[in-house]
């Protein structure tokens, strides 16, 4: 008796609880990674705790019942294996999900995000060898799972009456159909959340159906999507030229726009224009901006005391593709480095290189300037591709730098495929002394940017080590100054430390993950918009030490850039106005593709948190920067010149239709 009891009695045990147990232990361990973000139960109302409870478990129950639904077609037939397997993918699926959204928060105390696809192409920044071993651990715990599965569907009928595999159809049809519809309205609710870590009323899943149907909409479906409150553009805007029907909206003439400098002198006694992007880089970790870290970037400290400091300054984008689009052509792009529509899929030779820009390197090249972009990545990326489409007259990447500026001596960034800072500055010193010494009289505008600091790197072997305190967040500022500080060292005793304006910013804020957070002081928000820095060394200018922005963003650098240097473009359409001039636009707005932010000298507000006499003008700024998506979209935010389009198509690229 007891040889046939036993392995009944198991087939029971495993019939009735294989399931149970697979759901409860990715509902704990995702529980318990949601403990590890600072203060996110202790700020939190407790409908809003009871919510984060039952979200997760409507979202689980549902997989639970799908799955059960398999077994329900399995028992009772012969051929079982194909019900089983699929139960398995679902689970395995499942496993897989959480997986990816435990290690996601754990990572950056947010889920996959939108703009974590659109910038699928940094993946490679967070790998690691836990995230390798969660994989495996996943697929095993599923695996067990259809173990499980399979048991229990070999159970005498007899047995199974403790199963949900035992409920009447009408009863399983009806829990299971009320579980969908639960599932689909939460699915609705995902993209209410703007902070960088998971709302109240979010689940894995969930968020991650809603997060990957936004990335694949198109930018057509995005723009007519409605965002905002119905302020009308003319509220807070004027367009240029013929007004908001003109073929080219957007698009002004020399003269429609006031100037600090007018077009002076000819081009060899123009300034030569240097513009560092720092990646990722916030204000409130700089020395010169009250730092906490004393010691951290006395190098930009050192640049700040010879320049003009610009407080309260935000990114008015993110991430990089849209930080360094938008800092160059005073605008916005809807389109990131991935996603649907994004850099990654669309090519260097697809429908976004198309869109016209005016942007400063080409604005400079009509006044005699040479135009040179200095970047990290290896000629194949994506990056390289988006800055030719800028107009600069050449873009180094880490090839031709290594081999036409280095000498083919460089080092890599352990993890990145990209230069190491050093090699990066080192790289422009090069470029500088070769123009030197080639006696060139054409001035110079370049611009560069570094990968080392960006978001979830730690400090590469033999990198410096920020004494007294254990954070890769502050090696690698601290790594990043000293390689600044090479260049810096050249600069003052070279002769374009007097006929260059040289400007320090960055190409957005510092990302908001853990690192981070545990680093960067009060009043921090978890969102990817903050102040950012802006040193401008003007020699010969009458430049105050510092100037309060007042919330103004990085819309306005390349107007600001072109003022300080005398050139007024003969025709444009920036969004964005001098620094020394009113804005065009009544509120400051950041876009994050379709998540929007105000931003002011009292600090960042999202869409929810304006306050109420600033959201009238905020909601009208909003919907201009739409309106400049649907001009993106059209390409029709400028026109280009007859002599642009016969190079386009003697290039091989050709003009988009319109």
């Amino acid at each position: 008796m007891s040889s046939i009891r036993f392995p009944r009695m198991d087939g029971v045990i495993v019939t009735r609880f294989h399931r149970l147990a697979f759901l409860v232990a990715l509902y704990l361990a995702y529980l318990a990674v949601l403990f590890l973000i600072p203060d996110i139960w202790n700020r939190a109302e407790p409908g809003r705790i009871v919510a984060r409870l039952i979200v997760p478990a409507i979202e689980l129950s549902m997989l639970g019942l799908v799955c059960a639904g398999f077994s329900r077609m399995a028992l009772g037939r012969e051929r079982r294996w194909p019900w089983v397997l699929g139960s398995g993918l679902v689970a395995v699926a499942v496993a897989i999900v959480y997986l990816a959204q435990i290690y996601s928060i754990r990572i950056s105390n947010n889920f996959v995000s939108v703009l974590a696809l659109q910038n699928a192409d940094s993946a490679a920044f967070v790998q690691s060898p836990q995230l390798k071993l969660g994989v495996v651990g996943a697929i095993v715990w599923a695996g067990l799972f259809s173990v499980g599965t399979a048991v229990a569907v070999s159970v005498p009928r007899s047995f199974t009456r403790a199963m949900s595999e035992s409920w009447r159809p009408g009863v399983f049809r009806l829990a299971l159909g009320v579980s969908v519809v639960l599932f689909l309205y939460l699915v609705t609710l995902q993209d209410k959340n703007q902070r960088m870590e998971p709302g109240f009323r979010q689940a894995p899943l969930v968020n991650l159906v809603s997060s990957l149907y936004r990335a694949s909409r198109s930018d057509e479906a995005v723009v007519a999507a409605g965002v905002s409150e119905p302020v009308s553009v003319s509220e807070c805007y004027t367009f240029p030229g013929n007004g908001e029907g003109a073929p080219y909206p957007f698009q002004r003439h020399a003269g429609s726009q006031a100037g600090r400098g007018a077009d002076q002198g000819d081009a060899p006694s123009r300034p030569n224009v240097i513009v560092i992007f720092a990646e990722g880089m916030s204000a409130r970790m700089i020395g010169a901006y009250g730092g906490r870290y004393p010691g951290l970037t006395p190098n930009i400290d050192r640049l700040s005391r010879e320049s003009m400091r610009v407080d309260n300054y935000y990114n008015h984008t993110a991430a990089t593709f849209r930080g360094l689009i938008g800092q160059l052509s005073s605008g916005y792009s809807h389109a990131g480095g991935g996603g649907a529509g994004g850099w990654v899929k669309s090519g260097a030779d697809g429908a976004l290189s198309r869109i016209h820009r005016q942007t400063l390197p080409r604005v400079l090249g009509d006044y005699g300037y040479e135009s040179h972009f200095l970047a990290p990545h290896k000629q194949n990326r994506p990056i390289i591709g988006m800055l030719k489409s800028l107009g600069f007259d050449r873009v180094h990447s880490s090839e031709s730098t290594t081999g036409e500026l280095l000498g083919g001596r460089s080092r890599e960034r352990a993890g990145t495929g990209a230069l190491d800072d050093v090699s990066l500055f080192r790289g422009l010193v090069s470029l500088l002394k070769s123009r030197q010494a080639a006696g060139t009289d054409k001035p110079l505008f370049l611009a560069t940017y570094n990968i080392g600091t960006h978001a979830f790197l730690r400090r590469a072997e033999g990198e410096q080590v920020f004494d007294g305190h254990d954070s890769p967040v502050l090696d690698k500022f601290l790594n990043f100054d000293i390689a600044l500080g090479e260049f810096l060292d050249y600069f003052e005793r070279s002769p374009y430390r007097d006929n260059t304006l040289l400007v320090f910013t960055s190409d957005h804020a510092t990302y908001p993950e853990p690192a981070y957070r545990e680093v960067a002081g009060e009043g921090l928000k978890p969102v990817f918009v903050d102040r950012i820095p802006l040193l401008v060394r003007a020699p010969g200018s009458e430049l105050p030490a510092r100037m309060d922005a007042h919330g103004r963003n990085s819309l306005d650098l390349t107007p600001t850039v072109l003022e300080l240097i005398g050139v007024q473009p003969r025709t444009d359409s920036f969004l964005g106005t001098s620094l020394f001039q009113p804005r065009n636009l009544a509120s400051s707005v950041t876009a994050l593709g379709s998540n929007y932010f105000l931003t002011t000298a009292q600090g960042v507000f999202g869409m929810d948190e304006v306050p109420e006499k600033d959201r009238a003008s905020f909601h009208c700024g909003v919907n201009v920067v739409r309106r400049f998506y649907q001009a993106e979209r059209e390409n029709r935010i400028f026109e280009p010149s007859p002599s642009a389009v016969a190079a386009e198509r003697a290039a091989g690229v050709g003009a988009s239709s319109h």
